[in-house]
């Protein structure tokens, strides 16, 4: 008897335990259950952000490789971003003016920094004009009707060809226009890089134009070739009128006097696809209009080549100066 009862007592300790460990396996499968609805949902939930994120209002900005370039795609980027709710993808540095034009053909890119002058002549194969407005209403018109591309207002500053001489030299001739260089260049050594003696718009035509006849004439590497002058190995060479070394004044930039150097006004070439689809661009690109002058696009450059500044910072400084930023 008492065995059975001893017998009784451990089927039901055992039945207990059965029925307890089958509660608990029920309450695991539960709880895996609970988890797979949780990582669905939150799986459900990237796939939706990442859709979100392939909707996005978007564009790509390029630029030429230099400081200059990529502080006006900079500019306009920031502007985008803070005036917008597209979001820009930066794509500096990308080439000269034919790899760009081919970019954004391709649609790769939706708008970069380009020059007046560069666009009518390199793209368009065009004679050089002097005029300002004319060069730019024509380049303009003709980027609409050939390649659907449009031209933002000019920015305000003209990157053109100048001839500059140093300090010492300007004073001792009293030099203050190209013609005045040409009236004494047969004193003085001229240097430029190689390819500026074999342009159409180089030396050639300026000594043409101007009749100079320099004693000596130097290919120079244009890396230094404003340092050379700085210390009189050469007494003149050519520049660009935005370039940062200029705002040291250790040069003097010569007036053009017979006006003979092309116009290259600033300005952003855009997709007319993107304007139209993003139509509050516009008002965006009419906050770049007479933005940047000749000289504080020279002082921006010479914080970027001069003084190593970071581009962005660079651009960011600008706008807050001028209340486009906070």
């Amino acid at each position: 008897m008492k065995n059975l009862r001893a017998i009784t007592a451990i089927l039901l300790v055992a039945l207990i335990l059965f029925t307890s460990a089958c509660g608990n396996n029920s309450k695991q499968e539960a709880e895996k259950e609970i988890k797979s609805e949780s990582a669905l949902t939150d799986k459900n939930e990237v796939i939706e952000e990442t859709k979100n994120k392939s909707d996005d209002k978007k564009i790509v900005i390029g630029s030429k490789p230099m400081p200059e370039g990529i502080i006006l795609g900079e500019i306009l980027a920031l502007l985008v971003e803070k005036n917008t709710d597209i979001s820009v993808t930066r794509q500096f540095e990308l080439g000269a003016t034919p790899i760009l034009h081919e970019a954004i053909m391709n649609a790769e890119i939706d708008a970069f920094p380009e020059y007046t002058g560069t666009g009518w002549m390199t793209i368009l194969k065009e004679e050089p004009l002097n005029d300002s407005e004319e060069l730019y209403n024509q380049v303009k018109k003709s980027y609409e009707d050939e390649y659907n591309l449009t031209w933002s207002p000019r920015i305000g500053f003209n990157n053109t060809y100048t001839i500059i001489v140093n300090n010492s030299t300007a004073e001792k001739y009293n030099l203050n226009t190209i013609s005045d260089l040409a009236a004494v260049s047969d004193q003085l050594i001229f240097g430029a890089n190689g390819d500026f003696y074999e342009r159409a718009d180089g030396f050639p035509y300026i000594e043409e134009q101007y009749g100079m006849n320099f004693a000596q004439t130097d290919d120079i590497d244009i890396g230094i070739k404003y340092q050379a002058c700085v210390e009189d190995k050469i007494q003149a060479t050519t520049a660009f009128t935005t370039d940062g070394y200029l705002s040291e004044n250790k040069v003097k930039s010569l007036e053009d006097d017979k006006q003979i150097f092309a116009i290259y006004d600033a300005a952003f070439v855009i997709r007319q696809e993107i304007l139209e689809k993003y139509p509050e661009l516009e008002d965006v690109l009419k906050l770049t209009e007479g933005l940047i002058n000749n000289q504080e696009m020279q002082k921006l450059n010479y914080e970027a080549q001069v003084e190593g500044k970071v581009h962005e910072d660079i651009a960011k400084d600008f706008l807050i100066e001028k209340g486009l930023l906070k």
